[in-house]
């Protein structure tokens, strides 16, 4: 049981890093990409 909370908790942490802490290298391919791409990636959280 504390596996899955473990998980959970993993999962929790990385969506705040993206999104509190701008740290957009995470996402996938994101690094790979050129600054024009990058200029168009939507960073914002819905609303």
């Amino acid at each position: 049981m504390w596996f899955y909370t473990i998980i959970g908790m993993s999962f929790i942490a990385t969506g705040l890093a993206i999104h509190v802490f701008k740290w957009y290298f995470l996402i996938s391919g994101y690094n790979t990409m050129s600054k024009e791409k990058k200029a168009n990636v939507d960073t914002a959280r819905p609303n």
